[in-house]
């Protein structure tokens, strides 16, 4: 949690949290290691998901669809089987 609110956290502050990669190149950046192995992917990945969040608010839009920019996006259905409970046995 150290890292998250300090170095990290440095390196994020003022950026425009609607441009998630040069978010996520800020945050590689500040740990200067392949796969973020000096302050932790966990971390890393905890900055980057509030700043996500924090930059599809202010654009008043859910996440999926701040992401996703202009590309139309479709959200996967469930089977009319599986909400009926087609095909399940009472024994």
């Amino acid at each position: 949690m150290g890292h998250v609110r300090t170095v990290l956290a440095h390196a994020v502050r003022g950026l425009d949290a609607t441009g998630i990669r040069t978010v996520d190149a800020a945050l590689e950046n500040a740990d200067g290691t392949a796969g973020l192995g000096r302050l932790g992917v966990n971390a890393a990945l905890a900055v980057s998901v509030a700043a996500a969040l924090a930059g599809a608010a202010g654009q008043g839009l859910p996440l999926y669809r701040a992401l996703a920019g202009e590309v139309r996006v479709r959200l996967p259905l469930p089977m009319a089987g599986t909400v009926s409970g087609e095909g399940t046995r009472r024994g």
